[in-house]
């Protein structure tokens, strides 16, 4: 159950269909930079979308956050993940099921959300597959949705009713 209410309707994107969105309308400014940022790595990017929804969702369950790992479970799916792909990012998960490139994402993943700068070895298994560019939207990419599931989580944003 939502721990403040949703942002009232006259506000700037209060109408979304997703409940995020119109907890984020409280702050216009904040939900219009928010959908840039987010925008910007889920459509924008060079990042190969299943190394980006790999992090997502690992930084989904290490957070414990259900909406985002729901959310993002659906979209790992749709950029070809595997059921036992997915399963291997489940805390204690074997994760043998992930090619060496998934391994390295999801150290990084864990190694960012615990702390705040990353292992020489952690960001030296990602350059082995990704360039320059892939690499620093990867670490945005787990910071960003450390983000969301805290925003999720704090101010208690409750999963869209299926109708």
């Amino acid at each position: 159950m939502a721990r403040i209410p949703y942002a009232p309707p006259e506000n700037p994107g209060a109408d979304h269909s997703l409940n995020l969105f119109r907890m984020l309308a409280h702050s216009p400014p904040t939900l219009a930079g928010f959908g840039k940022l987010g925008g910007a790595l889920l459509q924008d990017g060079t990042l190969d979308p299943r190394l980006r929804e790999l992090a997502i969702v690992r930084v989904g369950l290490l957070a414990g956050a259900e909406y985002e790992v729901e959310k993002h479970t659906v979209i790992a799916r749709a950029m070809g993940l595997s059921d036992a792909e997915i399963a291997a990012l489940k805390a204690g998960a074997d994760s043998d099921a992930l090619d060496d490139a998934g391994r390295a994402v999801r150290a990084l993943a864990d190694e960012l959300f615990h702390g705040i700068r990353a292992s020489d070895a952690a960001l030296a298994a990602v350059q082995r597959h990704l360039d320059h560019r892939q690499v620093v939207e990867l670490v945005v990419t787990i910071g960003f949705y450390g983000l969301v599931c805290r925003v999720l989580e704090t101010l208690g944003v409750d999963k869209e009713v299926r109708s």
